[in-house]
């Protein structure tokens, strides 16, 4: 047998041991769902809300800006598109004759772009909140300068009127073509973040910190009706469909960009300095916070949110020309597809943080990424090959990996498509982790080549062979992958050992089948701890309960805690030693509850000991299974009664008496004269605390029987009666 005493147990014979005694129940984990391949990354792979791998759009890195952070885009006439950066406030241009910097506006952010009916590119900026005009030659001049601090987003109407949202007052203005401005809107927010028109030409407005999404009439009396009161603090952006639906997306969190925005502009007007500081204003603006929503609001003002996350946010959204909804989203730069259903698509994986901003011109579609500051043109045809990193499998312990399998669906080239592992013992894949294993083959189930160890990946690449007819086909997807392990056995830990008060007893609870059935391993149970856990947990309680206690005279009760690293079950034995633990008499064996109540009557008064051995001998074999054990602190039984003894003689009306009792302390002694009351009586040193103790008591004139009860620590009882005169 493989038992370990916890005494004689060091590190080398642990690590040792722990490499030839397996665990017998092997474990499997199972990637099948669309949250199970979005945990992982992925280069070219789109990923479906069915939970489906396979070769996503192709796409092209058409401009490096360079700079960390690219804020706004926009797109002009001939395909040119524009994007805005920080920290160095830049606007970049890429168009069929090339792509490079067109102007640097001198600010540390260019939040916004937009373009007018005639192709003029205007910039909107922060910390100055300023507007620019910018010609194709990329001279700028100022077009309006603003009392905020920051320019949030641009649009123009048909008839060419600017509408500018600042922040961090919250107030929109109005610019018309002659440049005579006004002021549109006052919401009574810090910051107005997002601006579009919808199909009856009012100007839709998202704010913060309050979460509020505007409808603003556009004519000489503009009228403002809040659509949706969110219950994030951010409409971050906004689109509207050809049938007129309005789609929002709402973030919240500390680290929201209009928010941290303010409060470096509070600290910057605070020391003086209204240069601004862009390094500051820079790094906030896509930091990723915490709560995303997204909300489809139809015709008639009904809301619904059809995607929400606790881990990401949305920069942008867009709905394109075949109806489809894409998000940009932080922090690991994917562009999400959603359909009014709420169902979705991993269509881009980025090596980029976040997609910050998303532009559709005819049937192309470009996303620009923060960190670093990039632009890419996404294809209408599945990507030449791709690649596939699963999340990090965390065994709990060090593991013997068994084998890898996957199901594929209308598989056209076999070789098209490859498996490989990597195994290690930190979190993080790095320089300590084996290689990438050589190709797998089988799906049915190819055993894992990577070395033991408490972590695993496993990668999916697809070659140009497995290659799709069209975006997003069937060909070649991968619907599920699983791999199985089993850990190396380790020892259960016994980790307390109580002994409890004297006289108290564990009554055995009783359970009976469920109406029409029997519990799972058989009609008696027989063969329970045979079944898989998910399995017998189908009829166990949800939570369960402690035994009864009820009292019985003599008895002591032990109750433990133990735990097993491997999960396994475990059984107990004990032993009772009455010497100090120098001879162990056998007291139970095979317990599977962690509780034991002694008979103390089957003992002779006196001090024992208790020792409590854990085996997880249920679920290994018998030459692998390990044990721990613990001592119990001394205890003493007590069987026999308190003994009262009369004095013979009577002085007066006083008559005497001891209590004895056997290995343990009196408690409490009372009395009852001629059938009354009992009544608690003293002993002549004024305590009831030794194994001896002496009475005297006052029998009044007529009492003809006193009768006397003595108590011990351990509930026993003794009784005693005299009859006087």
């Amino acid at each position: 047998m493989c038992f370990l005493k916890r005494s004689f147990l060091t590190v080398s014979s642990f690590i040792l041991l722990s490499h030839f005694c397996a665990a017998v129940d092997p474990e499997v984990r199972q990637f099948t769902s669309f949250s199970d391949f979005l945990a992982g990354e992925s280069r070219g792979i789109a990923v479906s809300s069915d939970g489906r791998l396979m070769l996503g759009p192709g796409h092209i890195r058409i401009l490096d800006t360079d700079e960390p952070y690219i804020y706004s885009a926009a797109v002009g006439e001939q395909n040119t598109v524009y994007v805005g950066t920080g920290n160095g406030g830049e606007v970049f241009r890429f168009n069929a004759a090339g792509s490079g910097q067109l102007v640097n506006l001198d600010e540390p952010g260019v939040y916004a772009l937009a373009l007018d009916s005639q192709n003029r590119l205007y910039a909107g900026t922060g910390p100055e909140g300023n507007v620019y005009r910018i010609d194709e030659e990329g001279k700028a001049e100022l077009f309006f300068e603003s009392r905020d601090k920051f320019i949030w987003d641009l649009a123009f109407d048909e008839n060419d009127n600017l509408y500018v949202a600042t922040g961090t007052r919250g107030i929109i203005y109005k610019i018309d073509p002659s440049g005579e401005e006004s002021e549109f809107f006052d919401s009574q927010e810090s910051h107005i973040v997002s601006l579009e028109f919808d199909l009856e030409k009012n100007l839709l407005a998202g704010s913060a910190p309050g979460g509020l999404l505007y409808r603003i009439t556009t004519g000489r009396e503009p009228a403002a009706f809040a659509l949706l009161d969110s219950d994030l603090e951010e409409i971050k952006a906004i689109d509207v469909d050809r049938y007129g639906v309005i789609y929002a997306a709402a973030l919240s969190g500390e680290s929201r960009t209009t928010l941290t925005a303010e409060a470096s502009a509070a600290s910057t007007a605070s020391s003086g300095d209204d240069s601004g500081n862009g390094e500051e204003v820079a790094k906030v603006s896509t930091e990723p916070a915490g709560k995303l929503q997204v909300y489809r609001i139809d015709r008639e003002g009904l809301v619904r949110t059809i995607y929400g996350s606790d881990s990401e946010i949305a920069f942008d959204l867009k709905v394109r020309s075949d109806g489809s909804l894409i998000l940009a989203t932080g922090n690991k730069g994917r562009i999400l597809a959603l359909d009014t259903d709420g169902f979705k698509t991993l269509l881009f994986d980025s090596e980029e943080e976040q997609v910050t901003a998303l532009i559709e011109y005819g049937d192309d579609l470009y996303a620009a990424t923060s960190n670093l500051g990039r632009l890419f043109r996404i294809n209408h045809e599945p990507d030449e090959s791709g690649e596939y990193l699963s999340a990090v499998i965390d065994s709990g312990s060090t593991s013997r990996w068994g084998i890898i399998s996957w199901v594929a669906s209308k598989v056209s080239s076999r070789d098209g498509i490859s498996f490989h592992t990597r195994s290690g013992n930190t979190l993080k894949p790095g320089d300590t982790w084996s290689e990438w294993s050589e190709p797998y083959s089988d799906s049915l189930g190819d055993p894992i080549t990577s070395p033991a160890s408490r972590y695993l990946q496993w990668k999916l690449v697809y070659q140009p062979e497995a290659r799709g007819s069209s975006l997003l086909a069937d060909d070649n997807s991968i619907e599920s992958v699983s791999v199985s392990y089993q850990q190396y056995n380790l020892p259960p830990r016994l980790t307390s050992l109580k002994v409890h008060s004297n006289g108290i007893a564990f009554a055995r609870n009783q359970t009976s089948p469920p109406a029409g059935g029997t519990y799972p391993g058989g009609p008696d149970g027989a063969h329970i701890r045979s079944l898989p856990k998910n399995i017998r947990a189908l009829e166990e309680p949800s939570s369960t309960p402690m035994p009864r206690k009820v009292y019985i005279p003599s008895t002591r009760s032990l109750s433990w805690e133990a735990s097993d690293p491997n999960e396994d079950d475990l059984s107990y034995s004990l032993l009772i030693s009455g010497d100090g633990g120098q001879n162990w008499q056998k007291l139970a064996e095979d317990l599977t509850e962690p509780r034991y109540t002694i008979d103390g009557a089957s003992f002779a008064d006196g001090d024992y000991v208790v020792k409590v051995i854990a085996f997880d001998s249920p679920s290994n074999p018998p030459d692998s299974s390990l044990s721990d054990e613990l001592l119990s602190k001394p205890f003493r039984i007590t069987n026999r009664a308190p003994e009262i003894n009369w004095d013979s003689s009577i002085t007066g009306n006083s008559t005497a008496f001891t209590v004895t009792t056997g290995s343990t302390r009196l408690f409490r002694v009372e009395y009852s004269l001629d059938g009354g009351d009992w009544k608690i009586i003293f002993p002549e040193d004024g305590i009831t605390d030794s194994p001896r103790e002496e009475y005297l008591l006052e029998v009044p004139e007529g009492t003809s029987l006193v009768r006397v009860r003595a108590v011990d620590d351990n509930g026993n009882i003794g009784t005693g009666n005299r009859e006087v005169n």
